[in-house]
């Protein structure tokens, strides 16, 4: 039998994801794929055991989960660092110049990172092509390298040796001087694993039907396995997981919107 009063709120879900920062402020996340709520309960269950057949006495709630599993394509440093547990800083790589960088112990077809040092352990991330790359053989760098013994990628700030026999010594050492792309980058650093807590609002603008919106006040953001760096069908995806908490006062979550 078909109900004639009433009406079905059918809804076909878009909207936008805002991360509430302890700081003030929502952060939007960005492009968002999928997002879905999971709520689970477990409960404390008697059952009588007299008799052949057990009859169940008492079925009470003992805990609830509340949680949402999200995938951004937004690969913005802070939602990068939100997946590492980690920080956000800014990288200012200067142009000055860098004379003489040793290089040691050298192997024949195996690429070489220039700029690497304690304080940059990841290298230099591009070299300028003027002035040119010089190299020069030995630890003392007295004589230069012919550049037909070497490969140079600048946009990479990377070396690659073809040839090391004019290279004398048993330390296949050279000196190779660069001058460093001036800019700034982005970078997401791995730190202490601590969840910070935050606050989250969805903002739903559904397809089809009236769209709700979610607030909850107080959750972690966690990461939620595996981030593809390389997958021919999609774009890149950053997994995560909110643990929703309860919070000190009100609702640990809230939906709410017109009726229709």
């Amino acid at each position: 039998m078909r109900e004639e009063h009433h009406k079905n709120q059918i809804v076909v879900g878009a909207g936008w994801l805002y991360l509430i920062e302890p700081e003030g402020g929502e952060r939007y996340l960005g492009e968002l794929p999928s997002c879905s709520v999971t709520v689970t309960s477990e409960y404390i269950t008697v059952e009588s055991s007299n008799g052949p057949v057990r009859r169940r006495l008492v079925h009470k709630p003992r805990s609830v989960t509340r949680r949402m599993d999200i995938e951004l394509e937004d690969m913005s440093a802070k939602n990068l660092a939100l997946f590492i547990l980690g920080e956000t800083g800014r990288d200012a790589q200067s142009a000055q110049v860098v004379e003489g960088e040793l290089l040691s112990a050298l192997r024949e077809d195996v690429w070489y990172q220039l700029g690497v040092s304690r304080a940059r352990p990841e290298g230099v991330s591009a070299i300028a092509a003027t002035p040119a790359v010089t190299v020069r053989k030995g630890a003392s760098g007295n004589t230069a390298l012919d550049a037909a013994h070497y490969r140079i990628d600048h946009g990479r700030a990377r070396i690659l040796f073809t040839d090391l026999e004019p290279i004398s010594g048993a330390s296949k050492a050279v000196r190779v001087s660069y001058t460093p792309v001036a800019q700034t980058l982005a970078r997401a650093t791995s730190s202490e694993a601590q969840l910070r807590e935050f606050g989250l609002r969805y903002i739903e603008d559904a397809v089809e039907g009236v769209g709700k919106r979610l607030f909850a006040p107080r959750c972690t953001v966690s990461p939620n396995g595996q981030m593809a760096l390389k997958n021919p069908t999609q774009a890149q995806r950053i997994p995560l997981q909110v643990e929703i908490l309860e919070p000190d006062a009100g609702a640990a979550l809230v939906i709410y919107g017109p009726e229709g």
